[in-house]
């Protein structure tokens, strides 16, 4: 029932998009291309329709260039930001994924308030992320991913058995 609702919303903007495009293309038409009418219609329409998503594309393919070839830095500045606001290993809480250990974190009253504020922030600027653009909300729950595993891994190889 959800996906229904939620695809006839999509077809419901898709359709708007289209009505305001198809408009203001009119619009166009009318004053531009008086003698070939259709033509100017039919061009602007393309143009406002088709041309947006290729550039939407190119602009995401730059991107994705430029984070993954910073990948490591991010990873890093990620693994300090943990170690500056002391949130723990994931190695206490059982390691899922980087939102639900951060939640746990967050939520656990027994750690300082430090590493719950921290634990917060990193979460917080994930969910912005995630709302402004997919390939960078991507490559940062990558990033974020594998700077809590190393973080793991340096705080489980640090404690001695004696």
């Amino acid at each position: 029932m959800e996906a229904m609702l939620a695809l006839r919303a999509m077809a419901l903007g898709f359709a708007m998009h289209l009505a305001i495009n198809a408009i203001i293309s009119y619009g166009i038409a009318a004053y531009f291309f008086e003698r070939e009418f259709w033509f100017g219609f039919l061009l602007s329409l393309v143009v406002l329709v088709v041309l947006p998503p290729i550039f939407k594309f190119r602009d995401a393919l730059i991107t994705a260039l430029f984070l993954y070839l910073r990948f490591n830095k991010i990873v890093a500045t990620f693994d300090a930001d943990l170690r500056k606001s002391g949130i723990p290993s994931s190695g206490d809480y059982g390691y899922f994924d980087a939102d639900l250990f951060l939640e746990q974190v967050q939520n656990d009253e027994n750690l300082p308030a430090k590493a719950r504020i921290g634990a917060g922030a990193t979460l917080s600027s994930l969910q912005v992320l995630r709302t402004t653009g997919m390939v960078r909300a991507l490559f940062a729950s990558s990033a974020l991913e594998r700077a809590i595993r190393e973080h793991w891994k340096y705080d489980r190889n640090s404690v001695t058995d004696e």
